[in-house]
């Protein structure tokens, strides 16, 4: 017998779990995502080098965090305050904080679990094994954060749950962009410029970890703090235009 979570903000991420596996539409993309995208690189032009494979599966890292966490979360938070959810939940026990991260949570966990089916199923379509694994690990770490506070700081600038599906755009186009950039055959000025896009440095990351040749920096600067410091500094930015500008009812 299953018996719910005894702490408050679990047992609403667990409901926040179920609701969204209700719904045929975001169930089905979160499991055919990663199949997708392994699908494209069988059928199409398949990379033929680690350092290939690793710009590639950069770039399905970062559309992978951008749909199943980014889009996501920006359209329930918007939804949920449109609705004066979770103007409703706060006279519970559960803080606002906690209210933001049961709606957060559920997405992490669903993308770990894509991305755990991407990276194995792109080394059964042929791709090498990742060649620095641990790089893997920090990209997926750093990206789901930004990720998220990325999708509070969009809620917050955004005046309805149907205005949050345009105002996702310049995040998704950026870093989609920036993620097909990175470990591509492009200048080293413009690579640098979109190393500087969100959750790009990820995608970085996953191409030096999987193909062993990172990208030179700059005046030298290693690649692994110089992405780690540019995710934090995207999360953090994001954390601080979310606090000073969240409501919990819907904006004029």
């Amino acid at each position: 017998m299953i018996t719910a979570p005894r702490t408050p903000g679990l047992a609403l991420a667990a409901v926040e779990l179920r609701a969204l596996l209700r719904r045929p539409g975001a169930t089905v993309v979160s499991a055919l995502l990663p199949v997708v995208l392994l699908a494209m690189t069988y059928v199409g032009t398949r990379p033929g080098t680690a350092a290939e494979w690793g710009a590639t599966l950069g770039n399905y890292t970062v559309i992978t965090v951008l749909v199943a966490c980014y889009m996501n979360a920006t359209t329930i938070l918007a939804s949920r305050r449109d609705l004066l959810v979770l103007k409703r939940l706060r006279t519970s026990e559960v803080s606002g904080t906690g209210l933001i991260l049961s709606v957060f949570l559920p997405l992490a966990g669903i993308v770990l679990v894509q991305l755990a089916v991407l990276y194995p199923g792109a080394v059964l379509t042929g791709a090498p094994l990742p060649e620095r694994p641990g790089l893997l690990l920090l990209a997926v770490v750093s990206a789901v954060p930004t990720c998220l506070a990325l999708a509070a700081a969009t809620t917050a600038l955004t005046a309805s749950a149907e205005r949050a599906q345009f105002a996702v755009l310049p995040v998704f186009v950026s870093a989609a962009l920036g993620g097909q950039v990175v470990g591509g055959p492009f200048s080293d000025a413009l690579v640098w410029s979109m190393l500087t896009m969100p959750l790009v440095p990820s995608a970085a990351l996953v191409g030096a970890g999987w193909g062993g040749d990172g990208i030179t920096l700059p005046l030298d600067l290693p690649l692994v703090p110089s992405a780690l410091a540019l995710n934090l500094l995207w999360c953090a930015a994001a954390l601080v235009l979310a606090v000073r500008l969240w409501r919990w009812e819907p904006r004029p």
